[in-house]
């Protein structure tokens, strides 16, 4: 450029050969603005995020408003950061305007940091489906926490069960037991899906408000025959909940025909002598 455009633009011109030797300095910044040239401002940009010693708030405003209309590169950059857990570069970096909203879908699920979580959940990104199911097959409490904490209807449907329901069938009893600290309602699903593990069975029956019926008699049977029928025996942890069912005053019910029908033809003593409670 002649010297007097750029004394019209109000470029030095040391500051516009440093542009044009594609110096990583602010002045040479300002230049690429003011001459509109986005790839020069982008790769700088994206130098910058790599290691953005210099906060973003002393940088030229041109850089905020091209972050804030969320590049790909942008985005990929605050996932990594999310994902490999480089809050110091994150907190720099972070334009909450630009980030999409399931960035919880990016946190890494191996060894999860609460430590993002809670940055992420501060600047007003809530838990996600999928954070909530690691936290429940990880029976990860503070993070279950952490989410019944941040809006999680107690009682939804997350795809085939309610969060009880998830945790009864794959979690451990203090997941279960922070369900009910946050108002789970027990349902007849959730009971059943107990009967796959006698501690998570066992403290649902500590509960006043759970109804033991017979078909959760008639689902404890048939697991129990199909473990006969697979293994020739019965874990004692089937046995306990039968034992759970007795006490609670469980009736066969409508399925009286079919129980008696199991206990005298089973070969197994232990569980013969069980399903003779009922019948």
């Amino acid at each position: 450029m002649k010297s007097d455009e750029l004394y019209a633009l109000q470029i030095p011109p040391r500051h516009y050969e440093a542009y044009q030797l594609r110096q990583h300095t602010i002045p040479a910044l300002i230049v690429a603005d003011k001459l509109y040239d986005q790839t020069f401002m982008h790769w700088w940009i994206r130098d910058w995020l790599e290691e953005p010693t210099t906060p973003l708030e002393q940088l030229p405003l041109c850089v905020e408003n091209e972050l804030r209309l969320a590049p790909k590169w942008y985005i990929a950059h605050i996932k990594y950061c999310v994902n490999h857990n480089l809050l110091d570069i994150l907190r720099t970096t972070w334009i909450s305007e630009a980030v999409p909203k399931n960035i919880m879908n990016a946190v890494r699920m191996q060894n999860i940091q609460m430590s993002t979580i809670n940055f992420l959940l501060n600047e007003g990104f809530p838990p996600t489906e999928k954070i909530f199911l690691h936290a429940l097959m990880d029976s990860h409490i503070p993070l279950l926490q952490t989410c019944f904490g941040h809006g999680w209807d107690m009682n939804q449907h997350l795809g085939e069960y309610t969060p009880l329901e998830w945790c009864a069938a794959f979690a451990t009893e203090d997941a279960v037991d922070t369900c009910l600290l946050y108002g789970a309602k027990i349902t007849d699903r959730a009971i059943t899906n107990a009967l796959q593990q006698k501690n998570n069975f066992l403290r649902l029956c500590e509960e006043d408000s759970t109804e033991l019926k017979d078909d959760h008699l008639r689902a404890l049977v048939d697991r129990a025959l199909h473990a006969y029928n697979t293994t020739r025996t019965v874990p004692e942890d089937i046995i306990h909940m039968f034992e759970e069912m007795y006490v609670q005053r469980v009736p066969a019910g409508s399925h009286y025909t079919y129980i008696s029908r199991v206990c005298d033809t089973i070969r197994y003593p232990p569980l013969k002598a069980t399903l003779s409670l009922f019948c």
